[in-house]
């Protein structure tokens, strides 16, 4: 894509998409509306691990100038983050709002200028990854490994670093002050410098008895062997019997014959009535007259 400005942006593949509360983004999308922005040159955007959305956008964006995000303060740095937010939400929607916008003026890129996406978001969600053997700037990573400590600590996901005690200033040598103990007092010395104390167990809990539902019947005793010869032939008797009345054949209804009397010994049939000689010639005289 070239922009206005003459700057040409390289868009990852259309298939790199995040699942955010049920809503697939692409991330191409996403980095396309925050290179909108006046102040910014170049972005990526990942997925962060969130326990409620499952994953949410993450950018890391690269400002305009040669003094990019050096000279810049925190304020200054969350309203231009504020403003990106705003423009994603006003874009692409609310749904897809960031996570964070953390500011840095350089990318981890392998040489052909393909920014490493998959490392970055491995490292965001402190995942185990596989050092990129074609990276042009292999220190990069550390600085993406720096600003996403730093943004879980801003978020209360890590806890906040723990500041040493200032040492003597240059020029000078430490005075050592003898101890001054008595058996009223005594100090705890814990053996290695900075380890934690070590915690009490937590007392063990007991599981409380598990109560039987009032509809489970109590377990039978054992039935003797002529018991169960008799209890298995009464079932097989059962589903013998449930077989044969499911598979009873059907009878078909046919239609019983006249019964005809019975011919006695000797007896003849009445022959058709037939016309007399007589009755026949005169039946043909008055055919012919007709």
């Amino acid at each position: 894509m070239l922009d206005q400005h003459g700057y040409l942006h390289i868009m990852t593949r259309m298939d790199d998409v995040i699942n955010t509360a049920g809503h697939r983004i692409s991330t191409g999308r996403l980095e396309e509306v925050v290179n909108e922005h006046d102040s910014v040159v170049e972005s990526a955007v990942v997925g962060y691990d969130d326990a409620l959305k499952g994953e949410t956008p993450l950018a890391f964006v690269i400002l305009k100038g040669s003094a990019g995000c050096e000279n810049l303060s925190q304020e200054q740095k969350d309203v231009l983050a504020k403003e990106i937010n705003l423009k994603i939400r006003a874009d692409v929607g609310a749904f897809a709002s960031l996570k964070g916008v953390l500011f840095l003026n350089k990318l981890p890129k392998t040489r052909s200028g393909k920014i490493l996406r998959g490392t970055i978001r491995k490292i965001c969600n402190a995942q185990p990854y596989n050092f990129p053997a074609t990276i042009d700037d292999a220190t990069t990573l550390d600085t993406i490994s720096q600003l996403c400590e730093d943004f879980k600590i801003r978020i209360g996901v890590l806890p906040p670093r723990q500041t040493n005690s200032a040492g003597p200033k240059d020029g000078e040598t430490p005075v050592k002050e003898e101890a001054k103990t008595s058996t009223s007092q005594v100090k705890e010395v814990s053996p290695l410098k900075g380890a934690s104390p070590v915690k009490e167990p937590s007392p063990v809990k007991v599981a409380s008895p598990v109560k039987v539902p009032s509809h489970i019947k109590e377990q039978q005793p054992a039935m003797t062997p002529e018991e169960l010869k008799a209890l298995k032939k009464e079932r097989a008797a059962k589903r013998k019997a449930a077989a044969d009345a499911l598979f009873e054949p059907r009878v078909l209804r046919t239609r019983k014959p006249k019964e005809e009397p019975a011919k006695k010994v000797g007896e003849k049939r009445p022959s058709p009535v037939t016309e007399t000689k007589e009755e026949e010639d005169a039946n043909k005289i008055q055919r012919t007259t007709d």
